[in-house]
């Protein structure tokens, strides 16, 4: 039978020591990636135009607008005449 090199407890103790570098690398990767992404958002959200007097704001308006009346559509289950299924 091999002898350990190590004892459990030393096994152990190192397991939870590489965990802990892990997880910290990990955590920081994951700061890193979310301030990127906000940054990235931040820019978006300051190119679009603000002032209703900018020739691109009424687009936008529109496409907004496109983009609330789709999400108020009513749900159609089937056809019209059906009954809701309740």
């Amino acid at each position: 039978m091999p002898l350990r090199r190590r004892t459990r407890a030393q096994n152990r103790a190192a397991y939870i020591v590489r965990a802990r570098t892990h997880n910290a690398v990990a955590r920081e990767l994951d700061r890193a990636a979310a301030e990127k992404a906000a940054q990235e958002r931040r820019a978006q959200r300051d190119a679009i135009p603000h002032n209703p007097r900018d020739p691109g704001w009424h687009a936008r308006q529109e496409a907004v607008d496109a983009i609330q009346s789709s999400m108020n559509r009513s749900i159609v289950y089937g056809r019209s005449d059906d009954p809701p299924p309740f």
